[in-house]
């Protein structure tokens, strides 16, 4: 992460969502987790794939993002993102790398990868894709909670229908 140049970009500010921050070098990753906590982010940090493992299958819904590193000493970042999507399918994943080569769409697709940063990654670029991955993410979960409300009230009009027609 380098410092961030003067740019018209906008930064989209976090609400307190909770990121899974994994790279393996420690200190760019402490690096991450301060810039995103600034940010207004939760940040865990990983520095093993085999750490972010353990820490996601102890409770897959305390990540609403991973951030992940592709080149790390135990597995890739896109075999990590595989393995933490088929635990949790919804699960947006940001992949930053520093080989210019092409990931095929389907493959990052498959992963769960929303997005792709080339290192050195500025922080405006940082918190751009991030931001913009939870603001999409933002309307489905409303939609969600729109529609189990929905359903409640038809379970309690169907409830008190069946009550009417009791003798």
């Amino acid at each position: 992460l380098t410092e961030p140049a003067p740019s018209e970009h906008e930064v989209l500010p976090g609400k307190g969502e909770r990121i899974l921050f994994v790279d393996d070098e420690a200190p760019l990753a402490r690096l991450g987790q301060r810039r995103l906590e600034g940010l207004g982010y939760r940040v865990t940090i990983a520095t093993t794939c085999g750490q972010a493992l353990a820490v996601f299958r102890a409770d897959p819904y305390a990540f609403d993002l991973v951030l992940t590193d592709y080149t790390m000493p135990d597995r890739s970042g896109l075999e990590l993102a595989t393995e933490l999507v088929r635990l949790r399918p919804d699960l947006p994943v940001v992949l930053t790398t520093g080989h210019v080569e092409e990931f095929a769409e389907s493959e990052l697709r498959a992963a769960g990868i929303r997005e792709v940063l080339m290192k050195p990654v500025l922080l405006e670029d940082l918190a751009a894709a991030t931001g913009a991955v939870l603001t999409i993410l933002a309307p489905a979960a409303g939609a969600v909670v729109a529609m189990t409300v929905v359903l409640a009230l038809v379970v309690v009009l169907l409830v008190l229908r069946r009550l009417e027609h009791r003798p």
